[in-house]
């Protein structure tokens, strides 16, 4: 009989829950498991009445990993445990019964040093060996459902009237937020180094368009203001005013105008599916720390890219002497490089899913 592997949410934004289903795909494969997505309540996205026919918060945007395995493989009571007992993000996962292993953590647990990618989500960006994998493991799983696929393909063809696309992500809102406790979202956000990369880029091509991808209107206006015209977005959901940061269900800080309303936040996810599309046709991606910009780097391994967030040695530093665990974590990484070939077995995951289609 089969078994399966349920990745659940945590409270994050879609781009970290959708890097948490590449990073845990390889354990469930390795173990023979059909991975199956379930997104609930439990993450800002979820709405009661559903979305586009689907209740799956994963399946709002994303097609099942495997085409014949779905949410609709999973209980009722499964889907009730999912909803009200969680499991813990700090740990490795729960046995539901002897068929369904669950688990939400992002795959950065100690104990799945071998078994889960690890994608970084500080200041580092995804090297070339991760991209590679990754682009494999994305082109072959992560396929968005295709009325987005349809908006982005209408706008690429719309507006990209020239061979040169700048792309470029700016994530603001909580990430500059004063109730933003974490170091590495310090001082993210500089725009006038986007400005100085622009610059550069259009002095290459000086008809380049450019496309912007982001969470702040301010931020969408500043770039406008010095290259008008040239300026693209496809997205009508951002923040504008008030307070940049809020909760979502489970009090994990999101920006406030996607966790203030549900039915904002599910049509907000998917404007960032579209962007991410559209961003993956550009020519070059401008970005400073996100998860969405780093998954369109992991769906291509040849997209050059500058990142404009680039801290000191000091605020390195600073953030290496205070947090708990950091030797720890230093030392699991440097291991990791030395043995994460042993994660990926593509052959032997094609015999598998041969055997289950």
């Amino acid at each position: 009989m089969n078994r399966f592997f349920i990745i659940c949410e945590r409270d994050a934004g879609l781009f970290s829950l959708l890097q948490q289903v590449i990073a845990n795909l390889p354990r469930a494969l390795n173990d023979s498991m059909i991975p199956i997505v379930y997104f609930s309540k439990n993450c800002c996205y979820w709405v009661p009445q559903g979305y586009r026919g689907r209740d799956n918060v994963w399946e709002y945007y994303f097609e099942p990993l495997i085409e014949k395995y779905d949410s609709n493989q999973l209980s009722e009571t499964l889907k009730s445990f999912v909803a009200t007992s969680p499991p813990d993000p700090g740990s490795r996962g729960v046995r539901f019964d002897s068929y369904h292993y669950l688990s939400n953590n992002f795959g950065d647990h100690s104990q799945l040093l071998n078994q889960c990618l690890v994608i970084p989500f500080e200041w580092k960006d995804p090297d070339l060996w991760l991209r590679t994998v990754c682009s494999r493991l994305i082109n072959t799983f992560i396929r968005p459902r295709q009325f987005l696929q349809d908006r982005a393909a209408d706008f690429i063809a719309k507006h990209f009237s020239t061979s040169v696309v700048i792309g470029l992500h700016i994530r603001g809102t909580d990430a500059l937020s004063a109730e933003e406790p974490r170091l590495f979202r310090k001082n993210s956000l500089v725009l006038e180094r986007y400005l100085q990369c622009i610059a550069f880029e259009k002095q290459k091509s000086p008809d380049a368009k450019i496309f912007v991808a982001t969470d702040s209107k301010a931020s969408l206006s500043a770039i406008e203001d010095v290259f008008g015209d040239d300026v693209l977005s496809s997205s009508r959901i951002m923040h504008t005013q008030g307070a940049a940061a809020g909760q979502g269900p489970t009090g994990a800080l999101m920006p406030s105008y996607v966790a203030s309303d549900a039915n904002i936040a599910v049509e907000n996810g998917a404007e960032a599916v579209v962007d991410y599309l559209i961003l993956r046709h550009c020519t070059i991606l401008i970005h400073n720390g996100a998860s969405l910009a780093r998954t369109v780097l992991l769906s291509d391994p040849d997209m050059p890219h500058i990142n404009t967030h680039r801290p000191g040695w000091k605020m390195r530093l600073k953030a290496f002497s205070i947090r708990p665990g950091n030797l720890r974590r230093q030392m699991q990484r440097w291991q990791e490089r030395l043995t994460r070939q042993n994660k990926i077995r593509f052959e032997q995951w094609r015999d598998f899913l041969k055997g289950i289609s």
